[in-house]
């Protein structure tokens, strides 16, 4: 939700500054577009001014949104490594149990966020 609110207002801002033509086809139909019109439509150029305490403020909560966004995904790539590294330290813990008791029926430790049923 945060990342469709992010590219709303980007194309906002960006939005402010276009060209907008208002076009009328041959059979009175009205269109507005942001490239001329064709030659054979009636066109009229339209000024479409910014408020730049808009912009500003939409540019700030671009910013936020866009910090938050990055420390998401900061967060999600540590607890990401982090299940990786307990993995590997499972992985490592029974490769030690097989190397010290070779031929041994052994219980495998527990891994992690794993609780042993008896």
């Amino acid at each position: 939700m945060k990342v469709l609110t992010f590219i709303l207002l980007a194309c906002l801002a960006t939005a402010a500054n276009a060209q907008v033509y208002k076009c009328v086809d041959k059979q009175g139909k009205t269109n507005y577009q942001g490239k001329p019109c064709q030659v054979s439509a009636k066109e009229e150029h339209l000024e479409i001014k910014s408020d730049p305490a808009k912009e500003s403020e939409a540019k700030a909560k671009m910013q936020m949104l866009q910090s938050e966004y990055d420390t998401q995904k900061a967060r999600e790539s540590q607890e990401e490594k982090q299940s990786i590294e307990n993995s590997m330290m499972y992985q490592q813990q029974l490769q030690n149990q097989i190397n010290t008791n070779p031929g041994v029926m052994m219980q495998a430790p527990t891994a992690p966020n794993q609780t042993r049923t008896q």
